[in-house]
């Protein structure tokens, strides 16, 4: 059995973190499609005669998800080198023991949120002001739902 133990550092920049629990899973596919090193300074005329969500999670609780998905990426990153690089390897520890941040920032992003039906439910859509791409719920494709419109 080989042993490796090397430590190197990882700089991820821009995490970004939902601050609403609201819509979760479209939030997480559609932040890394903002460009934040192109965010606009805020100015209060932006948001004039428009709904605006308020934040939900706290800066505390936002810093620790932004470094649970770093560890996350890490250790992903280093099993997939591990590997390419070596024949096998039976087990990967990983610490974040020496893991700091440097900075944080709270970003407004640009978007707008609606709903659409598919047949008789309703489903949310989140559309990217920035990019204007659309990220919206998928209806569930079941055998049960495929079946029904088959014999319909």
């Amino acid at each position: 059995m080989r042993v490796i133990n090397d430590s190197y550092p990882i700089l991820y920049n821009d995490v970004a973190v939902p601050a609403t629990r609201k819509m979760e899973s479209l939030l997480d596919a559609a932040l890394p499609g903002y460009e934040i090193g192109q965010a606009l300074a805020y100015e209060p005329g932006y948001l004039a005669d428009w709904p605006a969500e308020v934040y939900e999670i706290s800066m505390a609780d936002a810093s620790l998800e932004a470094r649970a998905r770093s560890v996350k990426r890490m250790q992903s990153q280093i099993a997939d080198y591990l590997r390419v690089t070596y024949d096998g390897f039976a087990k990967v520890t990983t610490s974040s023991a020496v893991l700091s941040a440097e900075s944080f920032k709270l970003v407004l992003v640009p978007a707008w949120i609606t709903t659409y039906h598919t047949g008789s439910l309703l489903r949310q859509a989140f559309v990217n002001g920035q990019t204007g791409r659309v990220h919206g719920e998928e209806p569930a494709k079941t055998a049960a739902g495929w079946l029904g419109k088959l014999l319909n």
